[in-house]
């Protein structure tokens, strides 16, 4: 099966993540599915506190994976961004 992709941690301490147990709750599906949509590429997580969570962020108040999301991981991950770069980038504020 291999391992869990997931990112560096590079979130603000801060900011709010669901442990994969709990995604797998929010959606309704096994954890194994879970597992699969990582390694497919259509979630990106990150390795906090030796276990790897995913950011509150990319679910609505629903518990639905945001529409959007797994189009737009697509297009980063097609265009060689590694899933630490893709949470960067997703979470870095614009300077204006």
């Amino acid at each position: 099966m291999g391992s869990i992709p997931a990112g560096d941690d590079v979130l603000d301490p801060s900011e709010p993540t669901y442990d994969l147990s709990r995604v797998a709750e929010l959606l309704g599906v096994p954890i194994s599915k879970v597992h699969q949509q990582l390694r497919e590429g259509h979630l990106v997580a990150v390795r906090r506190a030796g276990g790897v969570v995913v950011p509150q962020v990319f679910f609505t108040n629903s518990g639905q994976v945001v529409k959007s999301l797994p189009g737009l991981l697509t297009i980063l991950h097609d265009g060689g961004y590694r899933d630490t770069e893709i949470v960067r980038w997703l979470f870095t504020p614009t300077r204006r």
